[in-house]
């Protein structure tokens, strides 16, 4: 039993990458960098194949001015980024290349990433998210990205939040009501949002395939993945593609491969919570890949 979905297979490098390419020249693929376990696993992979090929992966992070200065920790983002890619960069050999962007390089692409993505959408994200792929223009055509990884194995804060998963709707939000918020109440009052996300929510329960002998908690933990795969995380890929293809990019997410997805969709809650670590698969997976501080 898995989610009735497709996603991209993973990239294999193309026999034109296996020629070493001269100081200076285009490199076509280069790997996305968070300094999380997800991207780092991917790019350690890529790194190492390349490796083998006589070449140097290029990767890219993304930063912003006055970022220490003014961050603040939520449940979602702990700590900053920078230092965690600072480590992986010093332990892993790779090309890296870390944007960064001011407040005023946001707002004059705002519009450029409105039109990328054909409605108004997440404002900030989706522009930083463009910068730093028109960053990379040029200097690479195909990007890998850790995308997905927390759909698939579960790493999202809400997966572990009991209040959340026992939530009669979308357990990633806190209302029925969402963006539609902004609606003038008479617009509101006439398109009922709260009741199209209850039917869109019912909707995607009857989807999801259920499992003879599940516990009660295993059959809300496979509701709760299906949600996450069929309707939170097309959200993120739409945004992605359309971003990178307005850049003339092609960012791939070998997480989404469609074999890894089935079988992650089958592998029992316990296993992906173990030891209430989330994503303890994907870290037990890749403990040989990267430095414990990752």
């Amino acid at each position: 039993m898995w989610p009735t979905v497709h996603y991209l297979a993973p990239l294999a490098v193309s026999p034109d990458n296996s020629k070493k390419c001269p100081e200076g020249a285009t490199r076509s693929l280069c790997a996305l960098v968070s300094g999380g376990v997800d991207s780092s696993a991917i790019a350690v992979l890529a790194a190492r194949q390349l490796a083998g090929q006589d070449q140097t992966l290029s990767t890219f992070s993304v930063d912003f001015r006055n970022a220490a200065r003014r961050f603040v920790a939520d449940e979602n983002r702990p700590a900053l980024d920078a230092p965690y890619v600072a480590q992986f960069a010093a332990a892993v050999n790779v090309n890296h290349r870390n944007v960064v962007l001011d407040t005023p390089d946001i707002l004059n692409v705002l519009d450029a990433a409105t039109r990328a993505r054909d409605l108004p959408c997440l404002g900030d994200l989706d522009a930083s998210l463009l910068l730093l792929f028109q960053a990379i223009r040029g200097k690479s055509t195909v990007a890998l990205s850790g995308e997905s990884a927390d759909e698939v194995f579960g790493g999202y804060a809400w997966f572990h939040d009991p209040a959340a998963v026992a939530r009669s709707g979308f357990p990633w939000s806190p209302d029925d009501e969402g963006f539609a918020g902004v609606l003038r109440p008479e617009l509101k009052a006439r398109l009922r949002p709260a009741d199209y996300v209850c039917d869109q929510y019912a909707q995607a329960l009857a989807e999801t395939p259920v499992r003879d002998g599940d516990s009660a908690q295993e059959a809300r933990m496979r509701q709760v993945s299906y949600l996450a795969l069929t309707r939170f995380l097309p959200v993120l890929l739409d945004r992605k593609d359309r971003m990178s293809m307005a850049s003339a990019l092609e960012v791939r997410v070998p997480f989404c491969d469609h074999r890894l997805v089935e079988y992650l969709f089958n592998t029992p809650w316990a296993l992906k919570n173990h030891g209430g670590s989330r994503k303890a698969v994907l870290r037990s997976a890749v403990t040989d890949l990267l430095p414990d501080h990752l």
